[in-house]
């Protein structure tokens, strides 16, 4: 889940960066420059992708608040796909 969750993360900025990577943390460092308020929680998914979470609440709650964040930010770029 969590590399699904980065991967998305880069295809936001896939056409603007002119960069693409199936590896992680390319994928993050990108994310990172055109959205650096959310770094820190694309920063955290990469952490679950290599450790992955064992806590199923703390686990839902990180997908339910950046993974909403993320699917507002796919809606408000890409609203013919919504």
């Amino acid at each position: 889940m969590m590399r699904r969750i980065i991967r998305t993360g880069l295809e936001l900025v896939v056409e603007r960066s002119g960069l693409f990577s199936r590896d992680l943390y390319p994928c993050y460092e990108v994310f990172s420059r055109y959205y650096p308020i959310q770094a820190p929680q694309m920063k955290q998914a990469l952490h679950y992708a290599i450790n992955p979470l064992t806590d199923k609440a703390q686990l839902l709650a990180f997908v339910y608040d950046f993974g909403s964040w993320l699917t507002a930010e796919i809606a408000r770029l890409y609203p013919e796909l919504m």
